[in-house]
């Protein structure tokens, strides 16, 4: 693998609070560090935006988070 190379994996969210398993994607991160995701918030109604802006705070440089109304 090249050694710049960055792989992005887009994974949409609706209403995932409860089903999100933020530690296991922390985990996968820093062991992958060639590894982003980006978290697709497409208007859920629950608290899973503050879930995955919590993660994103952890580790800011593996995850991103993009928030749709």
């Amino acid at each position: 693998m090249h050694r710049g190379l960055k792989i992005s994996v887009v994974i949409p969210c609706y209403n995932e609070e409860h089903r999100l398993d933020g530690e296991g994607f922390l985990t996968f991160a820093q062991k992958n560090p060639h590894i982003r995701f980006l978290f697709v918030n497409d208007g859920s109604k629950d608290r899973t935006r503050e879930v995955l802006e919590s993660m994103f705070a952890k580790s800011p440089d593996a995850l991103r988070v993009l928030s749709l109304d």
